[in-house]
């Protein structure tokens, strides 16, 4: 005879066959940057800090499987770094906590895709990237290494700064970003480029114009690439407001200027304003007549007439 099953027996079967996926790491990995910043401090260590899609990113799987799991890695990276893993799955949702504190490292720290790996003091401050992947375990620790001499050497011209003035102090500073690289620099040290450009205000160094200009490209950059992925979505009007205010906003160089004026001349086709998409194509013609550009841009025109 056919007996019911207890509800808990029932349960425990369908959680058997059905296996909910739940978030975890391995135990050499913390998921908490806050406490990992203060392990850091403790231990006189810094912070690798692993962005991650672990569930549908497959050059983080690799990473994953290939370098960050093995017992090569696993015995020397974390003598002198707190290995910290920020995710984003797909297949399972993160506790809100975590998905909220994941959310903000990936804005404070400019995460544009994933693997993004990057070396970081304990006070969370990057001083390199990580991007090499398509090397054995025993190479990745050698780079990894090689790299925290670059935040000694960030260190020593930062402290030799705190002892100057003017000028010297400025240099002492921008010895420092260098050695990072300006892609760090621009992005994770605007208070140390902000005090370099008032130091050097009068641009004896060169160091102001330098950095204002390097700014400027990193922010035409952004907005470029922000004007385009609107431009991709289908938003024509919102997109080739974008471009108008790139272009108007920055004295670009013909050449960069022109492939920006050309798109917009693009858009503007597509959006059925004729007038207007000749007007951006004779305009693109002029910052840069003679570049390999114009004989595209010419082209692009014959389809108004």
């Amino acid at each position: 005879m056919l007996k019911t099953f207890p509800i808990a027996i029932a349960l425990l079967l369908l959680v058997g066959f059905f296996v909910i996926p739940s978030y975890a790491v391995d135990k050499e990995w913390s998921i908490d940057m806050e406490l990992a910043q203060s392990e850091a401090e403790a231990s006189d260590k810094d912070i690798f800090l692993y962005f991650t899609g672990s569930d549908w990113c497959a050059p983080c799987m690799y990473m994953k499987d290939k370098i960050l799991t093995t017992d090569t890695f696993l015995s020397a990276v974390p003598q002198s770094f707190v290995l910290v893993e920020i995710d984003f799955p797909r297949t399972f949702k993160l506790p809100s906590e975590q998905l909220k504190q994941n959310d903000a490292l990936a804005e404070k720290y400019f995460v544009e895709y994933f693997p993004t790996i990057l070396l970081a003091d304990a006070d969370g401050r990057p001083y390199a990237t990580m991007r090499e992947m398509m090397v054995s375990p025993e190479e990745y620790v050698e780079y990894v290494q090689g790299r925290q001499l670059i935040r000694a050497e960030r260190d020593r011209a930062f402290s030799e700064a705190e002892l100057l003035v003017g000028t010297a102090k400025a240099s002492a500073l921008d010895r420092g970003l260098q050695a990072m690289g300006m892609e760090i620099a621009l992005r994770y040290y605007p208070e140390t480029i902000d005090e370099i450009v008032a130091l050097d205000s009068d641009n004896s160094l060169g160091l102001r114009e330098g950095y204002e200009l390097a700014l400027m490209e990193m922010a035409v950059d952004a907005e470029t690439r922000d004007a385009i992925r609107v431009y991709q979505e289908g938003y024509l009007a919102d997109a080739a407001m974008r471009f108008e205010r790139i272009l108007a906003q920055y004295p670009l160089p013909g050449g960069e200027a022109q492939v920006l004026r050309a798109t917009l001349g693009q858009i503007y086709y597509e959006m059925g304003r004729k007038d207007k998409s000749r007007l951006a194509f004779q305009q693109a013609i002029k910052d840069a007549p003679d570049s390999a550009v114009v004989p595209q841009i010419k082209t692009l025109m014959d389809r108004i007439e």
